[in-house]
């Protein structure tokens, strides 16, 4: 055989190999695949090429989620905490200053942290929980259904974290937008049994 034929045939065969490991990676969320960024490097990730992760998290848990959600997939969670998915309600209403919460989920990317904020004051339900971006600017709210006594403690205590999983729609079949989240709760602290008294 020819030789230049053979280095032809090796090429190709490895620009395939590389291929097909590029699609494997993107597939399984591989860390080469998608870039994870914080809440507030929203421009950093539009300019980021698919191969270049930008990892700016909070700690190593916190990033192995956002990477999971950017990857469409459902994150591990530790021991200590249980995840779940949840849709955002009220998307379509206008916010109290006027702002269009439409437009503002325009600006939500998978993998972003979001606020659960209580609003104790709403006058239609005192257990009413916003849902913000990591900027302070609302969405929507936490549908009744998903919200029970020991979320809404988790969510008091400052043990739970939220993502946006993922943002629907904006097509011409439906053209208003929609949120998922996925909400981590970290269990509470076992109380440590009293020490016995001696005598």
């Amino acid at each position: 055989m020819d030789p230049v034929v053979v280095v032809g045939l090796l090429a190709v065969a490895l620009a395939l190999l590389a291929l097909a490991f590029t699609v494997v990676g993107r597939h399984y969320g591989g860390a080469q695949a998608r870039p994870v960024v914080g809440a507030d490097d929203a421009d950093a990730r539009r300019r980021a090429s698919p191969f270049q992760p930008i990892v700016r998290a909070d700690d190593d848990v916190d990033a192995r989620r956002r990477l999971a959600l950017v990857a469409g997939r459902q994150p591990d969670e530790p021991n200590n905490s249980r995840g779940f998915f949840m849709a955002v309600v009220g998307e379509s209403y206008q916010n109290k200053d006027g702002q269009s919460r439409q437009k503002i989920i325009r600006d939500a990317r998978s993998g972003d942290r979001a606020l659960l904020v209580p609003e104790p004051d709403n006058p239609h339900d005192k257990e009413a929980v916003m849902v913000c971006l990591a900027d302070g600017r609302q969405i929507g709210y936490v549908g009744r259904d998903s919200i029970d006594p020991p979320l809404y403690d988790a969510i008091g205590d400052g043990r739970v974290r939220a993502y946006i999983a993922s943002v629907r729609g904006g097509t011409a079949e439906k053209p208003s937008l929609g949120v998922a989240l996925y909400v981590a709760v970290e269990r509470k602290p076992r109380r440590k049994a009293r020490a016995a008294k001696t005598d």
